[in-house]
């Protein structure tokens, strides 16, 4: 984080018990865990000057947690996920996208919304109400990357990762234990009207 010099980062599979704040010199991370089994988890970290701009942050469960900033053009609201995988029980996945709504619903309605994290999504470049971009990498958009097409779609999001090109080497946010199946699972978007 202080190498790329980022002020935020999102975290998922952080799987720390109990929900905390924990502060360094350098960095802050917030966490909204589990209360006995360690698995799943969400988490942010946030530089000196990010925690400075935090006005709130709230635990949802172990896979949402949302973190509030003061900026220059207004306030900012980021929801931290982690998705359930493609293999997970449809209710497993419909009982997620269900809180996220909720939370999403439940953000300030003049802040700028972004919500990031391991959505456990494969993504292809089909044009959809300019909410996908021409760079999204995977050639087939899998059933979690339908689900969440629909959940950005219906909340005026677009999927920022596919706006930008880059190598492919760059796009990876996930390989398999044996190096032979890379993956774009990781995604950010932001409201529509913000960019």
């Amino acid at each position: 984080m202080t190498r790329y010099k980022l002020d935020i980062l999102g975290l998922a599979e952080m799987r720390w018990s109990g929900c905390g704040r924990s502060q360094s010199e350098e960095v802050t991370i917030l966490w909204p865990g589990h209360e006995q089994q360690a698995v799943n988890g969400v988490g942010m970290m946030i530089s000196k000057t990010a925690d400075k701009a935090l006005v709130e942050w709230k635990p949802v469960d172990e896979r949402i947690l949302t973190a509030r900033f003061v900026t220059s053009q207004s306030r900012l609201t980021i929801v931290q996920s982690y998705a359930p995988t493609e293999t997970a029980d449809e209710v497993v996945k419909d009982s997620f996208y269900e809180r996220l709504q909720e939370t999403v619903d439940g953000v300030h309605r003049y802040d700028i919304l972004m919500v990031m994290g391991d959505f456990n999504t494969k993504m292809s470049p089909e044009r959809i109400n300019g909410m996908v971009g021409p760079f999204a990498s995977s050639p087939v958009t899998n059933e979690n990357g339908d689900r969440f097409r629909t959940f950005s779609n219906v909340n005026g999001l677009c999927i920022g990762n596919s706006f930008f090109q880059h190598k492919r080497i760059h796009r990876w946010t996930w390989r398999s234990p044996d190096g032979q199946i890379k993956n774009e699972i990781d995604y950010i978007c932001i409201s529509k009207r913000w960019v």
